[in-house]
């Protein structure tokens, strides 16, 4: 990754996956400020025993992913980039339980 990255602030959603856990840890390395998003708080521990800061918020929950930014931006963190792991974007399911008006929905 080089030095790119560091001191940026990336947030991972979706990060409890093996994807999240090897992109922590390769961003963390590289000396990113990894804030890493969950759902369950005991799956994000090895995350934050990384150096992740850790947030367990349910980012299909719009309410949830307002206050959690609003949080952030509380602290003054502010995002360089995103890595959006999360398995679809309804939330549950995967990218299989998707249709194309989901898809839309994005647009």
């Amino acid at each position: 990754m080089g030095d790119g990255v560091r001191g940026r602030s990336v947030m991972i959603a979706g990060a409890t996956s093996a994807s999240g856990h090897a992109a922590a840890r390769a961003l963390v390395a590289a000396g990113a400020n990894v804030i890493a998003v969950g759902r369950r708080a005991d799956a994000l521990i090895p995350l934050r025993e990384l150096g992740a800061r850790t947030a367990v918020c349910d980012l299909a929950d719009e309410a949830e992913v307002a206050r959690f930014a609003a949080t952030l931006a509380a602290d003054g963190v502010r995002l360089d980039g995103l890595l959006h792991l999360v398995g679809g974007w309804r939330g549950g399911g995967g990218l299989r339980g998707q249709t194309e008006a989901d898809y839309r929905d994005l647009e």
